[in-house]
């Protein structure tokens, strides 16, 4: 069974800006860059972000997804901090993450705004660092 608190978390990523789509296995990585007014779906099984019609999709088999973590955490190699929602399926393995991105100004300042609306939906899911997505 999907969980409405799922479906919630992925609308509340898809409405936000400058957010870069990660898929990984253990050989690639694909990073996509959210667009303008992205719709999703969920059907049987499956969350589809995109369709057809849009220059990338992405599709995930949300019965194996378990969990989403909120992290912040410093990317030393790049001398910023970094925020992210992932998704983990029942093994514990990375299945998606969702990166905020373009978050610091051309001077190199943490731009407070973005910092907010990653912290407002932290706080939407009661400030959890890692939210259980199975009912």
């Amino acid at each position: 069974m999907i969980n409405e608190i799922f479906s919630s978390l992925i609308q509340d990523i898809l409405n936000q800006e400058d957010i870069i789509f990660s898929v990984k296995n253990t050989s690639s990585i694909c990073e996509a860059r959210l667009q303008k007014d992205m719709k999703f779906k969920i059907r049987d099984q499956w969350l589809t972000i995109g369709d057809e019609f849009t220059p990338w999709h992405i599709h995930l088999n949300v019965s194996q997804v378990s969990e989403a973590r909120f992290v912040k955490e410093f990317n030393e190699s790049h001398n910023r901090q970094t925020y992210s929602i992932r998704f983990y399926d029942d093994s514990g393995n990375l299945a998606m993450r969702a990166n905020f991105s373009r978050l610091y100004d051309v001077e190199g300042n943490l731009i407070n705004n973005k910092v907010i609306k990653f912290e407002s939906i932290f706080e939407k899911y009661g400030k959890q660092k890692t939210l259980p997505l199975k009912s």
